[in-house]
C-alpha cells in the first residue's frame, strides 16, 4: 500500500515538475535581461535619446506580453518561443541602430 502512495506521488511530482518546465523560459529571460540593461547603459551613457529610450522599452513590454501570453495556457510550444525570439531580435537591432545613430541626450 505504502508502495503504490508512494510511486503514485512521484509521479505526480515528475508530472508538475515537466508541465513547469515548459513554461520556463531561462534563456529568453536572460536575453531581457541583457538588453534592459544596455537601454539602462545608453541612457546613463546619452547615447539614448528620451523618445528613443520610449520607443526601445515599449518593445521590451511587447516581448514580455508576447512571453505572458505564450505561458498563459501551461506551456510555450516551439513556435511561441520562435516568436518571442524574433521579436527580441527586432528589439536588439532598434536598441543597436539607436544608440549607434549620432544622436545625444
Amino acid at each position: 500500500m505504502k508502495s503504490k502512495l508512494f510511486a503514485a506521488a512521484v509521479l505526480a511530482g515528475l508530472i508538475s515538475a515537466s508541465a513547469i518546465a515548459q513554461t520556463q523560459t531561462p534563456q529568453i529571460n536572460q536575453t531581457q535581461a541583457q538588453q534592459a540593461a544596455r537601454i539602462k547603459q545608453g541612457v546613463a551613457s546619452g547615447q539614448l535619446t528620451a523618445r528613443e529610450e520610449a520607443r526601445v522599452r515599449a518593445q521590451q513590454r511587447n516581448v514580455k506580453a508576447i512571453k505572458k501570453t505564450a505561458k498563459a495556457d501551461g506551456s510555450v510550444t516551439n513556435a511561441e518561443r520562435a516568436q518571442i525570439k524574433k521579436a527580441q531580435r527586432k528589439s536588439s537591432a532598434t536598441i543597436y541602430r539607436q544608440k549607434h545613430d549620432g544622436q545625444k541626450r
